[in-house]
């Protein structure tokens, strides 16, 4: 630690920050943040974009505070073309691309934002300690190869086809210290890189209990069209990416051919593509912390649809509130999380989607083992008292340079007394 300094500095590396970004690794990296905040100085290297497609500058650039966490943001070089970067990045999975062509293909695939990694450069040393989120961007690839051994990554993979890239090999080695979100993803990492089997360990997210919050005039009306009905309920962007097409498309031909009327799918989340004009499905868009928590009380089956993820934390709040999930079956993590918590069913086609959903609605009994199995799970596994336990150990290996992560001879402030749950 830095002499005379009262706290260590620690600085978070993630591609954008801010209260909008709820999801991903973004998300994730605000509350560890915030819950560090107490215990280092923390700042947060990040862009002024706030848009992951086009990495479009939407904030100034300088010095924020938000929620008691000083952020530090640098523009980015311009928008994401993405014409130009696919036409490189398709050609990963056709041919060997020389080294140059694949840091390009990381470049296109952003942000690409040249004064923070020279800040990065420069300014280092000014650090005790680095968090890095999202493995896969361009900012996060060339901290690794600046300040690795002082950084704790956070992967945070969802899937991405960039993860193949030959270039990668090397960068993952200057990796000392690894949080992984899941199992599920430990495991894809240490097969592709070929990592030390004791290399990192499992550390997901916190999830807070439910908390009273003001009423929302607003949801009253949303509310009402779901008094009295059975209601399946998704968390998230409303988008073909997360599995929203496939969602709307099982559930009308489910609802068609069981002539269930009493069904309701309701979609919370800001939407990204167009939706069929059917009274039971509503889609009141992104909505506040009060009317998630009402939606979820009203809710009879949690659905995940997508693909893809690395924390699934819909699922989690969802498990909170003591709700059983039906999950996409090709996304590792949703499985690997039903199976663990014996909390939730999952599917690969209709078939298998309408047989779920009959046995669920079919099974009060069934329905509420699995929601009291699935809030257990989370309760016993993401505490946030056990997370930044995790993260400060983590983080006093860095700085007392030590080889693993038991928190002795502390840099940090000790835990603020936490009541297990």
């Amino acid at each position: 630690m830095r002499k005379g300094a009262d706290k260590p500095r620690v600085a978070f590396v993630v591609p954008c920050y801010g209260l909008d970004l709820a999801g991903g690794a973004e998300g994730h990296c605000r509350q560890v943040a915030e819950h560090l905040a107490e215990r280092c100085d923390v700042t947060v290297l990040t862009t002024c974009a706030t848009d992951k497609l086009s990495w479009r500058n939407s904030l100034p650039a300088g010095v924020t505070f938000l929620k008691g966490v000083r952020v530090l943001r640098f523009a980015t070089a311009g928008e994401r073309q993405l014409l130009q970067f696919h036409a490189i990045h398709d050609r990963i999975f056709t041919t060997q691309l020389p080294p140059e062509q694949e840091f390009e293909s990381i470049r296109r695939q952003g942000p690409d934002c040249p004064q923070l990694i020279e800040h990065l450069k420069q300014r280092h040393a000014e650090y005790d300690a680095f968090v890095l989120f999202a493995l896969v961007s361009y900012p996060v690839i060339h901290a690794l190869s600046v300040i690795g051994e002082k950084a704790l990554l956070v992967p945070s993979l969802e899937g991405e086809s960039s993860l193949y890239l030959h270039i990668l090999d090397g960068v993952i080695r200057h990796a000392r210290h690894v949080f992984y979100n899941t199992e599920e993803e430990r495991l894809l990492l240490q097969r592709r890189f070929v990592l030390p089997h004791g290399l990192g360990k499992v550390v997901g997210i916190g999830i807070d209990p439910p908390v009273e919050t003001e009423p929302d005039p607003l949801w009253a009306q949303w509310a009402e069209r779901l008094e009295g009905r059975l209601t399946l309920s998704y968390l998230g962007k409303v988008e073909a990416g997360s599995g929203c097409d496939n969602l709307t498309e099982y559930f009308l031909r489910y609802i068609r051919q069981q002539q269930r009327d009493d069904l309701r799918l309701l979609l919370l989340g800001s939407r990204n593509m167009p939706l069929p004009p059917h009274p039971s499905i509503l889609a009141p868009g992104r909505v506040g912390e009060y009317a998630k928590d009402d939606a979820l009380r009203r809710t009879t089956i949690a659905v995940s649809p997508s693909p893809h993820g690395s924390r699934c934390l819909a699922t989690l709040e969802s498990w909170m509130h003591g709700k059983p999930v039906l999950a996409n079956a090709c996304c590792r993590v949703l499985v690997g999380h039903c199976l663990r918590s014996n909390g939730g069913l999952w599917y690969e086609d209709y078939a298998e989607f309408r047989e779920c959903l009959n046995l669920l609605l079919s099974d009060p009994d069934l329905r509420e083992k699995m929601g009291v199995q699935g809030r257990a799970y989370v309760q016993r596994g993401y505490r946030w008292d056990y997370v930044v336990a995790a993260y400060a150990g983590a983080l006093n290996a860095i700085i007392n340079g030590t080889g693993d992560t038991k928190d002795t001879e502390s840099c940090l402030a000790p835990l603020s007394s936490v009541s297990p749950n």
